[in-house]
């Protein structure tokens, strides 16, 4: 019965995170470049920046379905996060691999890639809650994960590492804008 309710909560959501990603793109500007908003939403057009408009989403999303189909917290958790892991892996993967190809990116083909991205991570943790069997084991590791991932999505929002994932490619520069 969980697996059900599991998956028809999570397509409602998928459907649902949709218009919170595009929200996000626009939340910084929208409230006036306000702190807060940089770190929820993106702050910039960095690939790490709009990876972070699909990260949250699903993760608001995922805590909405823990409340309403009540799973087995540890699966749940170690599902969550293999979601995470899967929209920055994918994410990452995705946009050089299709970006390397063609020499450059295309704001339809971004669009379509972050509306797979947020498919694969419902999927990911989908299949990681209903199929794997030993997930309770693991849920210490994937607890620290969890809070691990939470801290780098914040960290890296506040102090952008120099590299090319972080570089918002229409300023040249890294983080949040400096007024």
């Amino acid at each position: 019965m969980t697996e059900k309710r599991l998956f028809k909560w999570d397509i409602i959501f998928y459907f649902l995170a949709i218009p919170l990603m595009f929200l996000q793109h626009f939340l910084y500007d929208i409230t006036g470049k306000a702190d807060l908003a940089a770190i929820i939403g993106a702050a910039n057009e960095s690939i790490w920046e709009h990876m972070k408009i699909i990260f949250l989403p699903f993760l608001l999303a995922s805590v909405c379905i823990y409340f309403i189909v009540k799973p087995d917290l540890k699966r749940f958790l170690v599902a969550t996060t293999g979601g995470l892991i899967t929209v920055i892996v994918s994410m990452i993967t995705l946009y050089y691999t299709y970006t390397g190809i063609i020499g450059h990116h295309i704001l339809l083909v971004d669009i379509l890639l972050s509306f797979i991205v947020l498919f694969l991570a419902f999927f990911v943790s989908y299949r990681l809650y209903t199929k794997w069997e030993k997930a309770e084991r693991f849920f210490l590791m994937f607890a620290v994960l969890f809070l691990l991932l939470l801290a780098i999505y914040v960290l890296f929002t506040l102090f952008a590492p120099q590299l090319p994932l972080f570089l918002d490619t229409e300023t040249m520069t890294y983080g949040i804008p400096k007024p």
